[in-house]
């Protein structure tokens, strides 16, 4: 069984096909595919959606997306990853979250320093990619974003260091206690949630966060009611816990449970239980994330970026065994939550799965 990556989606189909024919064109198709990845789906029009949705918040940041993921599309190509993978933008994801966090926490003094740092990023995330891919392929467990968390976790306290460059404010703030806890507007639980969505591309931009969901929609329903859950789950956790108002107002306490919720229900078939776990899995990223901001203060490492999430994602797959009651999906036949159901459904292997 082998589930599509992505939904039906006017045109695509044709679009892929026809760039598949030039190739240029199927270049910038795998650099594209590969931003869309960040959302766990290849749809070329919603990695064109979310590269705007970053780019009203942060030009800079996204050129730094776009090349990390051009050069590491090149250094897959180069290194002869599979091209199947390749082309799904499995191996741009990671470069591209690598690009957008240094172009956000860093300040450059010209636009070389910066695409040749983020090259380099991107690099270092395919090589990492493949090296974790073959460890952790002995438990049949995805590399997801950890690639990225490694690169960043060298390459972002070596900026300290670095001649003529400079942290920026952003990064002060996900480093400082930040203020005590307060009266909550419903206004403010909705930008909240919103930035929630939105840091998943490094952008604390209420529109982006939106326009990350309409990117998502055009991909998958499920997905789009599962990141609205998530951001919202986690919210409201972090101030239950009475973390700190103007951070959780960032949304740096929520992107960790969204990316929970795409993974845990593509890599568990969904049904009541499994759906239910992985709202409980969103909600504990907070806990974590909370644990690794002070873990690393000493460090120099003033984000925790997708630590929760992947090693939150790892760990609950590592014990599917003793999960009885849940239907594991292998990475390699991931897609979007809809075609993996309906693979499984035609293939008689469940009877307890939900399709929207």
């Amino acid at each position: 069984m082998g589930a599509t990556a992505s939904c039906k989606f006017p045109l695509l189909d044709e679009w892929k096909e026809f760039s598949a024919k030039n190739k240029v064109l199927s270049l910038i198709d795998d650099v594209i595919s590969g931003y869309a990845q960040i959302a766990f789906n290849d749809n070329t029009f919603a990695g064109l959606l979310m590269i705007f949705a970053t780019y009203i918040a942060s030009p800079i940041a996204t050129l730094a997306g776009v090349w990390a993921t051009f050069i590491g599309t090149v250094a897959a190509h180069i290194l002869g990853v599979p091209k199947g993978a390749i082309k799904c933008g499995v191996y741009g994801f990671n470069p591209a979250l690598a690009g957008l966090a240094i172009g956000i926490l860093v300040t450059f003094p010209d636009i070389p320093r910066l695409l040749l740092y983020t090259g380099i990023a991107g690099i270092f995330c395919v090589i990492f990619h493949a090296a974790l891919g073959q460890l952790l392929s002995k438990w049949d467990v995805p590399v997801l974003a950890l690639p990225y968390c490694i690169t960043m976790v060298f390459l972002a306290p070596a900026t300290l260091i670095l001649g003529g460059l400079q942290t920026t404010g952003l990064e002060q703030k996900l480093f400082v206690a930040g203020q005590a806890t307060s009266v909550w507007t419903s206004g403010e639980f909705v930008t909240a949630s919103l930035n929630g969505i939105g840091q998943v591309l490094w952008v604390d931009n209420p529109i982006t966060g939106v326009l990350y969901l309409v990117a998502v929609l055009m991909a998958s329903r499920i997905d789009f009611i599962s990141v609205i859950i998530g951001t919202v789950v986690s919210t409201l956790t972090a101030i239950a816990l009475g973390m700190p108002k103007d951070l959780v107002l960032l949304g740096i306490y929520g992107y960790n449970a969204v990316l929970v919720m795409h993974v845990i229900t593509r890599g568990f078939l969904i049904n009541i239980r499994s759906y239910t776990f992985a709202i409980i899995m969103a909600a504990l990223t907070v806990f974590m994330a909370a644990g690794l901001r002070v873990i690393f203060a000493p460090l120099a490492i003033k984000s925790f970026y997708a630590i929760p999430y992947a090693v939150t994602c790892v760990i609950a797959f590592l014990g599917r065994e003793t999960y009885g009651k849940f239907i594991y999906v292998p990475a390699r036949n991931w897609g979007v939550p809809e075609t993996i159901a309906k693979e499984y459904k035609q293939d008689g292997k469940s009877t307890d799965v939900v399709v929207a």
